[in-house]
């Protein structure tokens, strides 16, 4: 009897559950697991690990590195929208984290990876936007500030356009009013945008097709102006030479446009 207890004993690892095998190892070990996992591109396994890290450690003081783990881990795979969430989480619940300036970033990288073409639903295009913004203002010395602006400046562009082909379907609805409406706000909101003298352009066409040749001619002549170069600004010529003697007058002026050996 005393035999067969002494050996239950030794195969259940301790009468007394001193001698239970190793401990387990401690979240720092865990994460830096997972983090080797990350770097290796094993994306897969680093996103189980850090899933059941995040579940099995809520109030862990590393939990913001974890999370910040799991949306690269997500990008990665190129799961935008898990990605982003996880970032999401992290700026809501540890906005203070040393991870936080990365993961705004990474966070406007999983929008604008979402984002649709112009003429689409524009929602992951704003929100992008906005996200580089704040990023660009909060953390202007940031390693990721120039990729964030060479993103932001495609973003931008994509909104133009769909803005550009708003007016352009109120032109084709001969609505020149509502038309010049989505016209000028690509002039004023995007103009450093290629739409900027395409919208200038147009609008002013939709003044002719209101009968206003004055505000035409003016409108016109800013594109001369401030697009020298574009080959709207050629086009704007040709339609200033055809508004008569007025359009003429302006044509020739020397207002800061092109020379002929300018024009595109």
């Amino acid at each position: 009897m005393c035999a067969a207890l002494v050996l239950i004993c030794l195969l259940g690892a301790g009468c007394g559950g001193h001698h239970a095998g190793p401990p387990p190892e401690s979240p720092a070990v865990r994460l830096e697991y997972a983090r080797s996992l990350l770097e290796r591109g094993s994306y897969y396994d680093a996103i189980t690990e850090l899933t059941a890290f995040t579940a099995e450690n809520p109030g862990s003081g590393l939990l913001d590195t974890a999370l910040f783990y799991l949306g690269e881990a997500y990008l990665g795979r190129r799961e935008y929208a898990m990605a982003a969430a996880e970032f999401e989480r992290l700026l809501r619940e540890f906005p203070g984290s040393g991870h936080a300036p990365a993961a705004r970033y990474s966070l406007g990288v999983a929008y604008d990876e979402q984002s649709l073409s112009a003429e689409l639903d524009p929602t992951m295009t704003e929100r992008a936007i906005e996200q580089f913004g704040i990023f660009l203002r909060l953390h202007p010395e940031n390693e990721h500030v120039p990729e964030a602006r060479e993103r932001l400046e495609g973003l931008r562009a994509k909104m133009a356009k769909k803005t550009y082909l708003n007016g352009r379907l109120y032109v084709k609805l001969k609505q020149p009013e509502a038309a010049r409406f989505y016209f000028d706000i690509v002039v004023a909101e995007y103009p450093e945008s290629p739409w900027a003298p395409k919208a200038l352009y147009e609008g002013a066409r939709a003044f002719e097709m209101e009968g206003n040749s004055t505000a035409a001619i003016g409108r016109y002549k800013e594109l001369i102006r401030i697009h020298p170069l574009s080959e709207e600004a050629g086009q704007a010529k040709e339609r200033l030479a055809a508004l008569g003697a007025a359009g003429r007058d302006i044509a020739g002026e020397d207002s800061g446009g092109a020379s002929d050996d300018e024009r595109p």
